[in-house]
């Protein structure tokens, strides 16, 4: 999934440090999830990826959407 397309983000992509922010909806096509899916996860805190909150906007770095998938990867599936 590292052949992330970034042709299909927004023309004026809104960054952090250089690092790009991805709405809710990209964050959910980023990780093959549905939007609801990330939004639960911001609920119970320690389940998804950090996210930025600027008011009422929710932003992904694009780096923390990589940090958690990496920290997704399993060798087994007993744990």
């Amino acid at each position: 999934m590292d052949d992330f397309e970034h042709d299909n983000l927004p023309v004026i992509l809104p960054t952090y440090d250089d690092d790009p922010l991805l709405t809710t909806k990209e964050a959910a096509a980023y990780l093959g999830q549905a939007p609801s899916t990330l939004a639960t996860w911001r609920v119970r805190w320690s389940d998804g990826p950090r996210y930025l909150k600027i008011g009422r906007k929710v932003y992904y770095l694009l780096s923390e959407l990589k940090r958690f998938r990496a920290k997704c990867m399993r060798t087994s599936t007993s744990g």
